[in-house]
Order: structure tokens, then C-alpha cells, then sequence
């Protein structure tokens, strides 16, 4: 049976990967041929990603119910970096909604610099655990199930970081945070870039990844969406895209070279391989720094008595 792409309806395909880069398990991941969307082939239920979210997710991927402080300030640091694109597209003391909110780090921040934030977060023990460390106003729960517990048309901003590539219905769920939006508003998304190289070949295609964008193929699904590119602080082939757009009134086409984008994102994932990657001064330099990074953290402990004096400290520097 053919599986029709989700941005734009085609159905042929390339398969790039067959396993789970994380499990070796079955999983296909496939290049849509007419737009350049990458995909798991079959999507998942929504009712499957519920259950996995809310309980399971944490565990698979960091071994914890709840962050450790080790978590919270890797997870502080890149809400430091988040920060600078969010501050140039909104005014002081704007109502931010976080979507996957996690442990809260990023709403913390927001907080401490005189924002209205809330958060989301599909899992119980992260949620809770931002909610009671930081007294943070976290809904549990996916987007669309806690949807009716939200003001339409009620928030200047909303963020989203990792998260876009986990949804199964990106329309669907772009739909829910265009209602949610003031006119005008700002959506911010960051996702990880199916054009990037430099990274271990298996740590691209895992069932938590559902689909897998290049700064075009995001462009697209945003605009056919009714939301228009507003801003970037990323390049094409870094690892990771952050987008700001804006909230239209109507879907707009976004043009791009179908064709090339295809081949591109092909060609990237050819050139992943294990030699590219060891033999890189960037594979290098990443093991270096994970071996520094390994030993600040295991200081950690010793430095700070709990996650709310991490970040303290963290984020008034």
C-alpha cells in the first residue's frame, strides 16, 4: 500500500534507513520524491504517541522519570541560546506559550526576565518536576488535550523546541497553535536539520523522530499552513534549524527546487558515515568536548544543592 507524503501529497519514495539508529528495531524513513520530506513510513496513532509521551519517552531516551541536574543545565544552557531569537521578535513582558516545555528551563528563563510564560508537557515526572522546582504554570498533557483549557488568540508568542519532529499530524497540530496565536503572533520552532553531516550516523533516523526537515521543506509546511518566515539564526547545514514565522490569515505556497532539494538530502545522508564522521575535525572536537563536559557535570552535584539554585545562578550571568 502507498503512503502518500504529508507535505504534499506524493507518493513516490526513497527509503534511506530501515532500523532504528538507537535500537536496531524496524523503522523506515523515507524521502518523499516531488517535495523532499522525510518521513517514518508508517506514521504511528495519535493514541499510541499519547501513552508514549505522558510515560514512556524520558525513559527510552535519558534513563529518568525526572531530570537530573546534569539535565537541567544542559537543557539551561541551550534555553540561553534559544533566548536571543525569541527577544528579537516580541516585546517585553509578551505571553509565551512553551509547547514541550520539558523540565521547564527555557519557562524559568522567561520568567526571570519578566515574561508571561506558560508551558506544555506531555510527561507527568518533567512536568511535575518543573511545576513543583521552579513554581512554573505547566499544563500536562499533549496539545491537543489540554487545547480546551486554553484562551483562543491569547498568546504573542509560542516556542516549540524539538517537538515539531515528533508530531504525527504537523497541519493538525500547526492548525491548534494558530488558534492559539494572536493575530500576528509568533511561532518558534526548532528542529533537527536532515541536511546536516557532521553527526554520528546513528543519531538521525529513531522512532521518536517522525519526521525529518530541511530549512526548505520547514519553510513549506509552515506556509501552507498560514504562517509566513519571519526570521533565523541557523544555516542550511548546521545541525539544527530555528525558524521564527508569523501568523497569517491564509496559506501561501513557499517555492523551492523540488528536484534539488531531494538530491541534497540524499547526497547528506550518503555522506554520513562512520569515517566521515571520526576522521572529521568536527567528530573530533565533539569527543573532546563531551569528555570536558562529563567531568563539569559530575561537579555538579557539589556545586549546587538543587536544580533552582542551578539555574540561579545559570541564568543571572
Amino acid at each position: 500500500m502507498k503512503t502518500a507524503a504529508t507535505l504534499c501529497g506524493g507518493e513516490g519514495k526513497i527509503v534511506l534507513c530501515q532500523h532504528d539508529g538507537k535500537t536496531g528495531a524496524a523503522l523506515s524513513s523515507a524521502v518523499c520524491t516531488d517535495c523532499g520530506l522525510v518521513q517514518v513510513v508508517p506514521l504511528p496513532e495519535q493514541q499510541a504517541l499519547e501513552a508514549y509521551y505522558s510515560q514512556s519517552y524520558r525513559q527510552d531516551y535519558k534513563k529518568v522519570d525526572v531530570p537530573k541536574l546534569k539535565h537541567v543545565w544542559r537543557a539551561g544552557n541551550n534555553a540561553l541560546l534559544r533566548l536571543p531569537l525569541l527577544e528579537k521578535n516580541t516585546s517585553p513582558g509578551a505571553r509565551i506559550l512553551d509547547v514541550g516545555s520539558g523540565g521547564g528551563e527555557f519557562v524559568a528563563l522567561l520568567k526571570q526576565r519578566n515574561y508571561q510564560p506558560e508551558g506544555i508537557e506531555p510527561n507527568v515526572g518533567y512536568g511535575n518536576f518543573a511545576r513543583s522546582s521552579y513554581g512554573l504554570p505547566i499544563h500536562l498533557g499533549m496539545l491537543g488535550q489540554v487545547l480546551q483549557n486554553l484562551q483562543p488568540q491569547s498568546y504573542d508568542v509560542i516556542t516549540a523546541f524539538h517537538v515539531f519532529e515528533h508530531v504525527n499530524r504537523p497541519a493538525t497540530w500547526l492548525s491548534q497553535i494558530h488558534q492559539l496565536l494572536k493575530p500576528g503572533g509568533v511561532l518558534i520552532l526548532e528542529v533537527p536539520n536532515i541536511l546536516h553531516t557532521r553527526c554520528a550516523p546513528n543519531n538521525v533516523f529513531f522512532k521518536a523522530h517522525l519526521f525529518h526537515y530541511s530549512p526548505n521543506t520547514l519553510r513549506a509546511m509552515l506556509a501552507s499552513q498560514s504562517f509566513s518566515w519571519l526570521d533565523s539564526d541557523t544555516g542550511e547545514q548546521e545541525g539544527i534549524i530555528r525558524m521564527a514565522f508569523r501568523k497569517e490569515q491564509q496559506p501561501d505556497a513557499y517555492f523551492y527546487d523540488r528536484s534539488a532539494e531531494v538530491k541534497k538530502i540524499i547526497g547528506a545522508h550518503e555522506k554520513r558515515t562512520w569515517f566521515h564522521y571520526l576522521c572529521s575535525i568536527h567528530g573530533l572536537k565533539k569527543f573532546g568536548n563531551r569528555i570536558r563536559q562529563l567531568i563539569l557535570e559530575r561537579q555538579l552535584p557539589q556545586q549546587y544543592p538543587d536544580a533552582k539554585q542551578l539555574l540561579s545562578q545559570l541564568y543571572s550571568r
